[in-house]
């Protein structure tokens, strides 16, 4: 289900109710990076995504709030909070 495509971005809302995630997909493979902003119900997301080497582009590495995230998705909570997330592409 894409839940916001924005001019060459396509977020994806993944998984089950109860354990939603988002995945990012750049259509653009020579952007060197975006940034954008995500409001999931009341909790806002900042994302900075950096292409690290040229294309065809995955995942390398996610921190939410620093901790790494070990398969490349972003977990989406309604905390009411402000989170930043750093994103690699290679």
């Amino acid at each position: 289900m894409l839940c916001a495509p924005c001019q060459g971005v396509v977020l994806q809302a993944l998984g089950a109710a109860e354990n939603p995630e988002c995945r990012i997909d750049l259509l653009h493979p020579d952007w060197p990076g975006i940034q954008l902003h995500y409001r999931f119900h009341e909790t806002l997301y900042h994302i900075d995504v950096s292409v690290l080497g040229p294309p065809p582009h995955q995942t390398q590495r996610v921190w939410l709030d620093e901790p790494g995230q070990p398969d490349g998705d972003i977990p989406l909570v309604d905390d009411h909070n402000e989170h930043f997330v750093r994103l690699e592409l290679a």
